[in-house]
């Protein structure tokens, strides 16, 4: 069990590695070549993808939960019919938003382009891409269907390996497009070959791993309806995700304009690297979290929590005072220069950063043990909030009233409520089973 555990933390990191590897190699090739519009268009090309992805409607945790129980009890059967519901309820979700993104497009300027920006550029651009996106969108969608199986079979390493190598191969064909001259659109192109030929690769490990089956007769509604409610949760908290950490692009092309959005999300990324490493140790617990919870093992889990508690924050100390003090000349370093490098844009995320690291913990365990609908409900107060807060502050701050209202957002909802929510709740349930134990031996029973 712990050579497995270490395994999985091991290529955890693979995917993480190898987007820091193509971000750093290639990201200022593709600014440098695309310029600030181009690639602004290429972020809000990710960020209407990420929108997408709610369209898997939160299946992918539920999914894995029903397999590994299906596994368990050998039930070859109901794995097939569970996978085929799944898969082909995917298909229709692709079909009905092929023909929404097909209407966007016929409607120009006067349907959603308007709304992501009025500049006649950029919604013609976007209208281009619109084939590419649905496509993009439809083969991640199917994939997440055979990514599941596999992590399912505890291969999370092979699941992570496979992702990473598609990252890798899609930081190539960027570097290869802009080298032969391409704009945008080819970019997002090889993009989007790419993912349908690892849907394919995906596929054929997941056959390897699991014996099923995939046949439109054994889509089953009662079957869909019923792991809709536990999906339904993880749905609400792919939105509430969504709207923290995607929202923010779609406000600054709103407001100010698509170009504007390059010098924002590099500072983003660029700050918040460290905190995505510390997500991957703490995600790959979740396995084990809930097998302990499942045992009832309240004390233990609280105290492994209590322990990453403590880290995050030695570590989010040490890591903000060594960005404040280095980080400017680093980011010159990478980027050539510090043309796209805001100051105030810096510290604000540095403080996001810090305090997101030390909300890792409870988070993850909140999902690990079933209790993911408060921080889901808080996740999406707080999308909501940072939303209402970015077009508030936009037109007196610019971008970087677009950061205060993520970094306040954050505060006053999912950084002290988490934490606080789940040391009581399981603080509680340890009590409760020590005097339950206390009891039983004095009875006798």
């Amino acid at each position: 069990m712990k050579r497995i555990y270490l395994t999985n933390l091991l290529f955890s990191y693979a995917p993480f590695v190898a987007q820091i590897a193509v971000t750093i190699v290639i990201t200022p090739y593709a600014v440098h070549r695309l310029g600030e519009f181009e690639y602004g268009i290429f972020i809000m090309f990710h960020t209407i993808l990420g929108y997408l992805g709610l369209a898997n409607i939160g299946i992918p945790q539920t999914l894995m939960r029903r397999l590994i129980t299906f596994q368990t009890e050998q039930a070859t059967d109901r794995i097939s019919e569970l996978l085929s519901t799944v898969f082909y309820c995917y298909v229709g979700i692709a079909v009905l938003v092929g023909g929404l993104l097909t209407a966007a497009a016929l409607l120009g300027p006067a349907g959603p382009l308007g709304l992501l920006s009025d500049d006649l550029a950029s919604q013609a651009l976007i209208g281009r891409l619109t084939l590419v996106i649905f496509l993009v969108f439809a083969f991640d969608l199917l994939r997440q269907v055979f990514d599941t199986i596999i992590v399912a079979r505890n291969k999370i390493y092979l699941a992570k390996l496979l992702f990473a190598l598609l990252t890798v191969a899609r930081g190539a064909a960027t570097y290869l497009v802009l080298a032969r001259g391409g704009r945008v659109f080819d970019v997002v192109a090889a993009h989007m070959l790419l993912t349908g030929f690892f849907l394919v690769v995906f596929y054929l490990f997941a056959r390897r791993e699991l014996d099923f089956r995939l046949h439109l007769g054994r889509f089953r509604w009662a079957q869909l309806v019923e792991i809709m409610p536990d999906s339904f949760w993880y749905f609400i908290s792919g939105v509430g995700v969504l709207l923290i950490f995607q929202t923010d692009s779609l406000v600054i092309s709103a407001y100010i304009g698509v170009a504007a959005i390059t010098g924002y999300a590099l500072v983003y990324r660029y700050v918040g690297i460290i905190g995505q490493m510390l997500s991957n140790i703490v995600a790959v617990l979740f396995p084990e979290v809930a097998g302990m919870f499942a045992q009832k093992q309240y004390r233990e889990i609280l105290r492994l929590h209590d322990r990453l508690f403590g880290s995050m924050i030695a570590i989010a100390v040490i890591c903000f005072g060594g960005m404040y003090l280095v980080g400017e000349w680093v980011f010159a370093l990478w980027m050539g220069d510090l043309t796209l490098f805001d100051r105030r844009l810096f510290f604000i995320f540095l403080i996001f950063n810090a305090l997101f690291m030390v909300s890792i913990p409870a988070t993850y365990f909140l999902g690990a043990v079933g209790w993911h609908r408060f921080s889901t409900l808080l996740g999406l107060i707080q999308g909501l909030a940072n939303l209402g807060l970015s077009i508030a502050l936009v037109g007196r701050f610019g971008v970087v009233g677009v950061a205060l209202g993520t970094l306040l957002s954050f505060i006053f909802t999912n950084f002290v409520a988490n934490i606080i929510y789940f040391r009581r709740k399981m603080a509680a349930l340890a009590r409760e089973d020590g005097f339950s134990v206390e009891h039983n031996l004095g009875t006798g029973k």
